[in-house]
C-alpha cells in the first residue's frame, strides 16, 4: 500500500515538472516580498545560497526523481527575487535634501514634462543647488533627481534643456499617511527621487558656458515624446472638440493623464473604465496587430516581395520596432512593458515557426519586468495588469470564442456574419467580467473600491476604443504632419464624447460603487498564491488551491472592522469613525491625508468634529482646549495642548499629540515621540486595545 502511494505522489510531482518554468514570477515575488517584509537579513540567504548549490549539485548527480533538483530550484528563484531587490535597493540609494532649508536656486537638466490640471510637473536632473548662506550645495548633499511643481507659463521649454529657476523643496514624506497603506518615500527611493516641492519664479532656459548638454537615450526618448505631444496638441487646438476629449486623446497615445478634468477622470473610474485611460495592453495589442496585419498586407500587393521574402517575418520584424518605438513615446508604463513582452514572443514565434502557450509569454514577462525593476511588484499596475491577463487567458483556454468555420470560407451567410458579431459582443461582456473580477481583489486593496456598473460601461467603451477611438487617433499620430489628420482627431473625439457621456450616466446611477475598508496585505497574498496554484498546476495537484481561494475571497468580502482612531504622524490631525461617518480635527491641515484615511476607510461622509461637538454631544465634548470622545463607554481625551490641565480620573486613555509628557503617563497609549518615530496609528478601542501603524501591530490590555 506504501509504495503504492509512494507511486502516486511520484507521477503526480513527475507531471508538475513541465510547469515549474512557469512559477518563476511568483518565485520571484516571494523573495521580493520576503525581503520588504524584514523576514530574514541578507547574511542568512548568502549561506542558504551556497547550502542549496551543493544540495542541486548533489541532486544532478545522486535523484533519479528530480525533487531534490526542483525543489532547490524553487528555493533558488526566491533567493534570485530577494538578492534582486536588495542589489536594487543599494544601487537606488542617493542624497536625501534636508528639511527646512527655505528657498533654493537651481540650476538643473529638465528630463520630463508632465502636463497637470494646473501647471506642469517637472523631473529634474544633473543637479545645482545654491543659497546665499551655504553658497553651492556639494554633492553628497544633491540628490540625483527632484520633482517640482510649476504653475508659470514653459512653453518654450522641453526635455533636453538646462533650465534655471527658484524652488521650496522638501524631502519626499518618509511614512505612509496610513498605516500599511501607499508609501510614496519607496516609490521616492527607488526612483532617486531626493526632494520634492514647487517654483516661486518662472523656469528659464539656461546656458553652461563651456559646458554642453549631456546626451542620453533616456533624454532623446522624452524631447521626442515632447515634440509630439506638442504637434498633436496644435492638431487638436485646430479642432472644434471639447476640452476632455482633447485631454483624453493624449492620455490614450502618450499616458498624459494629469491635465484630464478631475470629475471625469472620477465618473470614468465610478463607471469601471479608468482602465482606458492607462496605457495598457489594449492599446499596445492594438497598434501591434494592427502595424503587422497592415505591413503584412503592404507587401502583399507586390508580387517580387511575396515570391523572394517570407512577408510574415519581416512584417514581425517591423511590428516589433513599431511597438518598442510607442512603448518609448509612452514613458514605459509596466502594464505597455508587460503587452509589449508578450506581443513580441508571439511575434518571435512567427519569425521562428513556434507555436506558444500564452501563459508563458506571460510569465517570461512578469520574471523580465521583476528582474529589472522589482519595485513594481508593489505597484497596482503591475499586479492588476498581470491578474487581468492571467484570469482572460484562462477563461478563454477553457471557453474558447472562435468560430468553427474557416475564414477562407467564402460562403458565409448574413446568419454566419451575425453570429461572428454576437460572439464578439459576448467575448467582450465575458471579457469585461471576468477582468474585473480578476482584479476586484486588488482594486479592494489599493483603491478600497470597485464599480457597480463596469460591465455596462465596458460594452460600450470596448468597442468604441477598439474600432473608432485608438485606430484613429493612432493615425492622427503617424500622419500628424499633415492638415488631413485633424479629421482623424475629430472623429476620435467624437467617439470619445460618447464614452464620456455614457460613464456620467453610470456613474449618476444609485449605488455606482461598493466601498471597502482596507484589508490586511496576506488576504490579498492569500488569494494570489492560491489562484496561480489552480491555474498553473496540472491535475490533480491543482485542485488543493480551490479551498484556500475560496477562503480569501471570503475574508477579502466581509466588511473588515474600522478603526475607531486615526493620528497622523506628526500630530497635527486626527480622525473619528463613528455612525458610518469619519469626522476630521481640521478640513485645512494635511490634506491629502484626509483623502487616504477616508478612501482606506470606505469612504465614509466627511464631517468636522468642531461641528459635531454640537451636534453629537454623546460621542463629542470639548475638554477645557481639547476634545474627549466617547467610543464603546471608554473616554479617550486627545490632548491638542502643550499646556493641557487634565484630571486623570475624568479619563479613561489618552493620546497626547503635544510634546508634554508628564499628563496621566499610565493612561497615554499614544504619545507625539511614538508618533513620530512609528508613523500614523490606527486604533480600535474595545476590552483590548489593538494599534497598528507601519512598524509594528499591538495588544495593549489596560
Amino acid at each position: 500500500m506504501k509504495a503504492i502511494m509512494l507511486t502516486g505522489i511520484k507521477e503526480i510531482l513527475l507531471k508538475q515538472y513541465g510547469v515549474l518554468f512557469l512559477w518563476i514570477p511568483i518565485l520571484l515575488s516571494i523573495g521580493i516580498g520576503i525581503y520588504f517584509l524584514e523576514i530574514v537579513d541578507i547574511e542568512f540567504i548568502i549561506i542558504t545560497s551556497i547550502s542549496i548549490l551543493f544540495i542541486f549539485l548533489y541532486s544532478l548527480y545522486n535523484n533519479p526523481w528530480n525533487i531534490i533538483r526542483s525543489f532547490t530550484y524553487i528555493l533558488g528563484v526566491v533567493i534570485l527575487g530577494y538578492t534582486t531587490i536588495f542589489l536594487h535597493t543599494i544601487y537606488s540609494k542617493a542624497p536625501i535634501i534636508e528639511d527646512n532649508l527655505g528657498v533654493i536656486w537651481i540650476r538643473a537638466k529638465l528630463e520630463k514634462i508632465e502636463a497637470r490640471n494646473k501647471g506642469h510637473r517637472l523631473i529634474l536632473s544633473n543637479l545645482d543647488f545654491w543659497q546665499p548662506e551655504k553658497k553651492k550645495f556639494p554633492k553628497n548633499e544633491t540628490p540625483e533627481y527632484i520633482r517640482i511643481e510649476v504653475k508659470t507659463p514653459i512653453e518654450e521649454i522641453k526635455p533636453g534643456h538646462f533650465v534655471s529657476l527658484k524652488a521650496v523643496l522638501k524631502p519626499p514624506p518618509q511614512k505612509p499617511v496610513y498605516p500599511k497603506g501607499y508609501d510614496f518615500s519607496k516609490y521616492a527611493y527607488y526612483s532617486k527621487i531626493g526632494a520634492v516641492g514647487y517654483s516661486i519664479s518662472p523656469v528659464k532656459v539656461f546656458t553652461y558656458k563651456n559646458k554642453s548638454i549631456n546626451w542620453s537615450i533616456k533624454t532623446f526618448i522624452h524631447e521626442v515624446r515632447y515634440n509630439l505631444i506638442k504637434t498633436i496638441k496644435s492638431n487638436l487646438s485646430k479642432t472644434e472638440l471639447s476640452d476632455d476629449s482633447k485631454q483624453i486623446i493624449l492620455a490614450l497615445i502618450f499616458g498624459e493623464r494629469g491635465a484630464i478634468d478631475k470629475d471625469t477622470v472620477k465618473n470614468m473610474r465610478i463607471a469601471g473604465i479608468g482602465h482606458i485611460l492607462a496605457i495598457s495592453g489594449l492599446h499596445m495589442a492594438l497598434i501591434m496587430a494592427g502595424c503587422y496585419y497592415f505591413i503584412r498586407l503592404f507587401f502583399s500587393l507586390f508580387t517580387t516581395i511575396i515570391l523572394r521574402y517570407d512577408i510574415k517575418k519581416y512584417s514581425a520584424i517591423i511590428s516589433l520596432l513599431i511597438g518598442f518605438f510607442y512603448l518609448s513615446i509612452t514613458s514605459f508604463p509596466i502594464s505597455a512593458i508587460r503587452a509589449y513582452i508578450m506581443a513580441s514572443i508571439f511575434l518571435i514565434s512567427i519569425i521562428a515557426d513556434r507555436n506558444t502557450n500564452p501563459i508563458r509569454p506571460l510569465s517570461i514577462a512578469a520574471a523580465i519586468i521583476l528582474l529589472i525593476d522589482p519595485y513594481a511588484l508593489t505597484t497596482p499596475s503591475f499586479q492588476m495588469s498581470f491578474s487581468a491577463v492571467l484570469g482572460l487567458i484562462t477563461f478563454f483556454s477553457y471557453f474558447p470564442m472562435r468560430s468553427n468555420k474557416s475564414h477562407n470560407n467564402k460562403n458565409f451567410s448574413i446568419l454566419d456574419n451575425l453570429k461572428i458579431l454576437l460572439k464578439y459582443f459576448f467575448a467582450i461582456i465575458m471579457s469585461s467580467i471576468v477582468a474585473g473580477l480578476a482584479t476586484a481583489p486588488f482594486a479592494i486593496y489599493h483603491f478600497g473600491q470597485v464599480s457597480t456598473y463596469g460591465i455596462i460601461s465596458n460594452m460600450v467603451a470596448i468597442p468604441l476604443t477598439t474600432f473608432v477611438i485608438m485606430p484613429f487617433s493612432i493615425l492622427s499620430l503617424i500622419f500628424s504632419n499633415f492638415d488631413f489628420s485633424t479629421n482623424f482627431l475629430s472623429i476620435a473625439g467624437k467617439a470619445i464624447d460618447i464614452m464620456v457621456t455614457n460613464a456620467n450616466y453610470v456613474s449618476s446611477l444609485p449605488y455606482p460603487i461598493r466601498s471597502f475598508v482596507k484589508i490586511p496585505t496576506f488576504y490579498i497574498v492569500g488569494f494570489s498564491i492560491s489562484a496561480v496554484w489552480l491555474i498553473i498546476w496540472r491535475k490533480p495537484l491543482n485542485y488543493i488551491g480551490i479551498i484556500p481561494l475560496i477562503l480569501f475571497i471570503i475574508l477579502i468580502m466581509i466588511p473588515i472592522q474600522k478603526p475607531d482612531l486615526i493620528i497622523s504622524s506628526e500630530g497635527k490631525l486626527f480622525a473619528v469613525n463613528y455612525k458610518n461617518k469619519i469626522a476630521f480635527s481640521s478640513y485645512q491641515k494635511e490634506r491629502y491625508a484626509r483623502l487616504q484615511w477616508r478612501k482606506y476607510n470606505g469612504n465614509p461622509k466627511m464631517v468636522r468634529i468642531k461641528d459635531m461637538i454640537k451636534k453629537e454631544s454623546d460621542i463629542f465634548q470639548k475638554y477645557n482646549d481639547d476634545v474627549l470622545v466617547k467610543i464603546n463607554n471608554k473616554k479617550i481625551l486627545f490632548i491638542m495642548n502643550d499646556d493641557s490641565m487634565v484630571k486623570c480620573s475624568d479619563i479613561d486613555y489618552i493620546i497626547n499629540m503635544k510634546s508634554n509628557s508628564i499628563i496621566c503617563h499610565d493612561k497615554t497609549i499614544v504619545s507625539l515621540k511614538r508618533l513620530n518615530d512609528k508613523g500614523t496609528h490606527a486604533i480600535w478601542i474595545g476590552n483590548v486595545i489593538k494599534i497598528l501603524n507601519d512598524k509594528e501591530k499591538i495588544y495593549m490590555n489596560l
